[in-house]
């Protein structure tokens, strides 16, 4: 599909109904795609709700869609964490949710509005995509034949034709590992025997999670997790506010 170029407008989203069609666009974007797998809308419609995603309590975002006509033909999430802005010490603006036919002047037009809208509200560089998921970030660059796993996206290898041609740089690369049981794949006996030399030598116990205590146990996993995570690149602390969130997920 190519642009029209007669009647072209990006429009930011106000109202409930544009919201859905948001949420809605890559459904169709993309059905003819053998290896995308499309979320739950009702899990999606989660993700873009200020009351029920905590992560947008500290951004400060706005959603566009791009019109060709009455066609949706793109849409983007533009947001400022102001939390990880705040511990990373950086002016570091971000887009995420970014769904385009192929076609780069309707790339051009989604990634310049996010820039500007950026622009005007002090940051200094751009990055993404980087959804309002958890460890949702980045674009697949290679292993286009295998479907996506948790915690990662799908996007069709043009995305990245998109990205280089308006002029954005790669900022890291991201590693998935895939492992299939169903052809033979076992842990390795080293790995099995190196676990236990460490729980035995630092008196290491492991419980099921206490589901009559699940907060609790979250804030539990919200301190492993910070503790564990703190050097990685991107990183920023998540507050123990977000433990019933995460418990209720």
């Amino acid at each position: 599909m190519k642009l029209k170029g007669i009647s072209i407008k990006i429009l930011s989203v106000q109202t409930k109904n544009e919201l859905n069609n948001f949420i809605k666009f890559p459904y169709s974007l993309h059905k003819d795609l053998e290896n995308w797998i499309p979320p739950l809308i009702a899990e999606q419609k989660t993700v873009f709700n200020p009351i029920k995603n905590s992560m947008l309590k500290h951004c400060d975002y706005q959603f566009f869609l791009l019109y060709d006509y009455n066609n949706i033909i793109g849409r983007i999430a533009v947001y400022i964490d102001k939390a990880a802005n705040e511990w990373q010490k950086e002016k570091i603006g971000s887009f995420g949710h970014y769904e385009c036919i192929k076609d780069d002047k309707a790339s051009a037009l989604l990634l310049q509005t996010a820039e500007s809208w950026l622009r005007e509200r002090g940051m200094v560089s751009m990055r993404g995509p980087w959804n309002f998921v958890s460890q949702d970030m980045g674009l697949i660059v290679e292993g286009f034949d295998l479907p996506p796993v948790i915690m990662s996206s799908y996007n069709p290898p043009y995305y990245n034709d998109h990205m280089k041609t308006y002029g954005l740089m790669k900022a890291k690369d991201l590693l998935v590992y895939n492992t299939d049981t169903s052809k033979g794949y076992t842990i390795p006996e080293r790995f099995i025997n190196f676990t236990d030399k460490i729980a035995t030598r630092y008196n290491i116990n492991i419980r099921p999670i206490n589901m009559k205590n699940l907060i609790t146990d979250a804030r539990i996993i919200v301190h492993l997790t910070n503790e564990s995570l703190k050097n990685n690149w991107g990183y920023y602390p998540i507050p123990d506010s977000e433990a019933e969130k995460i418990a209720t997920d």
